[in-house]
């Protein structure tokens, strides 16, 4: 596929927007922001993801792994030894080493990777041949989506947050998937 330019656009954007929504005093553009930011980087993943390819899922799993997760370790890495040397005196410094492993990592954006990998590997162990697939597929990620804001899960966030994270993930990797099945037909 060649490049989309609109696509280059849309992550622009979407980082950009991340960077405003981080800026001290800014509560009212905050609450837009945080409401579609990152939905919107998923649904781009979506439309970028080649599940269409040839290869193996072993194959896929292997280059994912080395493009989202070996990353988000060196990043948490790097995080905590600057947290170590810049920060030594602080509690956070002790949570961070065992945080690097788990569902709020040092780096806090990179959550995004791990969620990433994890909904990719779910798309790609499912061949989408068909409408009825896609639709039976989204029913179910739908399901799982809403058993997750149950408040006995809520109760217990911390170890559930990337299952949950994943789980809401899904339909827009799927969407984006959809548009780009559009785009590529038109």
């Amino acid at each position: 596929m060649k490049r989309v330019y609109w696509v280059d656009w849309l992550k622009f954007i979407g980082i950009f927007l991340v960077v405003l929504g981080h800026l001290p005093d800014n509560e009212i553009c905050n609450g837009l922001i945080y409401s579609f930011h990152m939905p919107l980087f998923f649904i781009i993943s979506g439309f970028l993801m080649d599940n269409q390819s040839k290869l193996p899922l072993k194959k896929t799993l292997i280059k994912d792994f080395k493009t989202l997760i070996i990353p988000y370790f060196l990043w948490n890495t790097i995080t905590v030894i600057c947290i170590f040397i810049f920060q030594r005196d602080h509690i956070y410094s002790f949570q961070s080493i065992f945080s690097v492993y788990g569902n709020f990592p040092a780096a806090r954006p990179s959550w995004f990777l791990v969620t990433l990998f994890l909904a990719k590997t779910i798309i790609n162990s499912f061949s989408l041949p068909n409408k009825k697939d896609i639709i039976l597929i989204l029913f179910i990620i739908l399901l799982l989506a809403i058993m997750s804001f149950i408040p006995f899960i809520e109760l217990n966030y911390n170890k559930f947050a990337t299952i949950i994270r994943t789980i809401i993930a899904l339909p827009f990797l799927l969407f984006g998937l959809y548009v780009k099945r559009l785009f590529l037909k038109g």
